[in-house]
This record gives C-alpha cells, sequence and structure tokens, in this order.
C-alpha cells in the first residue's frame, strides 16, 4: 500500500501539526503538575512531622520543667536531666534554649553556657 501524495499533505499540514504541539504541550504541563503534587506532598508530610515532634518536645519540655521545681529530689534530677536533652534538640529555637537554661539556672544553681563565655570575656 503506498502512501500518495494527498495522505502525505495531511500528515504534514498546519492542523495536525498544531494537534500534535498541542498534546505536547499538554503531556508536558500534566508531567509538571505531576511532579508539583508529588513535591507539595512531601512538604505538606515534613511540615505536620515538624509539627507533630514541636508539639511532643512541647509535653516533654513541660513535664520536666514541672517536676525540676518539685519537692521530690530523684524527680528534680530527672526533670534536669530531660530539660538538658530538650536543649540539645538541633531545631529547637535559640528562645527555647534560652528558656531551659533560665530554669536550669534557677532551680539548680547551674551556670548555662552564655554564662561562661559573659565571665570569660568581662
Amino acid at each position: 500500500m503506498m502512501m500518495s501524495a494527498a495522505d502525505a499533505d495531511v500528515a504534514n499540514s498546519p492542523q495536525v501539526v498544531a494537534a500534535i504541539w498541542v498534546a505536547g504541550g499538554a503531556a508536558f504541563i500534566g508531567l509538571v503538575n505531576v511532579v508539583v503534587t508529588i513535591h507539595q506532598g512531601f512538604l505538606t508530610r515534613r511540615a505536620t512531622s515538624k509539627r507533630e515532634d514541636r508539639g511532643q518536645w512541647w509535653n516533654r519540655f513541660i513535664w520536666a520543667a514541672e517536676h525540676v521545681d518539685g519537692n521530690d529530689s530523684e524527680f528534680k534530677e530527672l526533670g534536669a536531666t530531660v530539660l538538658r536533652s530538650l536543649a540539645t534538640v538541633d531545631w529547637i529555637e535559640d528562645s527555647d534554649k534560652e528558656l531551659i537554661d533560665a530554669i536550669l539556672e534557677d532551680v539548680t544553681d547551674e551556670v548555662s553556657d552564655e554564662d561562661v563565655e559573659e565571665a570569660q570575656n568581662g
């Protein structure tokens, strides 16, 4: 079966070429949408995980802060240990670390790293 000149002209017509370009563009846009959707899902899961980690960290902080100021010396020491541990989490903010340092300094008469640096520089 041979292709006639009329068939070849139809395949190269502007309408067919335009339809191919439009279909290719639509496929590209669809692919971009899939990639963006997957990326957004990843960001949402990461933000949710961070929020849950922060909530759990805060609950532990409250427990430790309540016990470090209590009457039971075992719980005082345990509370101080938990607070020290919470201060080492790499994603907490500086204000959280300052709060922990202030609590430990007031309750356990410990000196913070900042106080040591100030004393050395002063």
